[in-house]
């Protein structure tokens, strides 16, 4: 039996932690929490079956209806016009994959961004915050059982996709396609660092997740290439990693572009993931710190 003095765990009001919390290692995430976080994640979402009709399912639903529009409108599932804006005439696998890869944009925003609000919904927010574990070991451990649910969901939109609409690629465009998926994870991660940090000091996360999903899925090529979008909001999209994934795993999919001729999506992904997670730790530190020092920590 382990027993602490009350010395041990003296609270420090300069800084808000406690003396235990700062006698453990300085690091910015704990994989070893990380992973018991998503472990637990994944545990409470198992226990709801429901959930398994929004992974499997909503993904084709939130896709037919931009299928259908399509072929309404293009009287098949080919168009010249279609095929002139963006290079690929057949649409419907370029709708396929632009849902696909949003997806992961969809459980950044929503999932890992929003995992903080839910853990002060259910009450144990200011507890997971006194473990002696970096903050962002929990936002890490959110964005791993998102990326398992996640990736169930899209390898269920991806065989639908086979069997109604003929979905298909090059095995040698597998690489490719994972690397760039990857690198876009990775990214959009910092990015939900930052979102969690907003979301700690605005409180209620409805307006806020709802406006930046909208904002970067209309400057996300999901159905349109970029260049649809007027001159002035183009540069906008050029900053996002989903664009330059969605573009790059279309060329690896549907042109069959080898890893060679991608190396500028690569190179420009990677330089995202640098300032998405430098901006998302900075911006979280600073909204905890500020959530701390005004004490609304626990606060709706």
């Amino acid at each position: 039996m382990v027993s602490l003095r009350s010395s041990d765990i003296e609270l420090d009001v300069a800084d808000g932690e406690t003396s235990l919390l700062r006698a453990t290692p300085a690091r910015v995430i704990d994989f070893s929490a990380a992973l018991t976080i998503a472990g637990n994640s994944l545990r409470v979402s198992l226990r709801y079956p429901a959930n398994f009709i929004i992974w499997g399912f909503m993904p084709i639903l939130w896709l037919m209806p931009f299928v259908f529009t399509g072929i309404a409108f293009s009287g098949g599932v080919t168009s010249s016009q279609f095929g002139g804006q963006t290079g690929y005439a057949d649409f419907i696998p370029y709708l396929a994959l632009g849902w696909i890869v949003f997806s992961y944009v969809d459980s950044a925003i929503w999932g890992v961004g929003n995992t903080l609000r839910w853990y002060q919904f259910a009450g144990v927010l200011e507890p997971m915050f006194l473990i002696p574990a970096p903050r962002l070991s929990i936002l890490l451990g959110a964005a791993m059982a998102e990326l398992l649910t996640t990736s169930l969901s899209t390898l269920i939109l991806f065989g639908l996709s086979v069997v109604l609409f003929n979905l298909s690629f090059a095995l040698t465009a597998v690489l490719p396609i994972l690397l760039l998926l990857f690198l876009m994870i990775v990214a959009f991660t910092g990015f939900a660092f930052a979102f969690s940090g907003l979301i700690l000091v605005f409180k209620d996360p409805s307006v806020l997740t709802q406006f930046v999903h909208v904002v970067i899925y209309t400057l996300t090529p999901v159905n349109y290439s970029v260049n649809m979008l007027p001159m002035w909001v183009q540069p906008l999209s050029l900053i996002l990693p989903s664009t330059f994934a969605i573009i790059g795993i279309r060329e690896a999919a549907l042109a069959a572009s080898g890893i060679a001729l991608l190396w500028v999506d690569v190179f420009i992904l990677l330089i995202l993931v640098v300032a998405f997670w430098v901006v998302g730790i900075l911006i979280f530190r600073l909204a905890e710190r500020h959530t701390r020092k005004k004490g609304k920590m626990g606060a709706f």
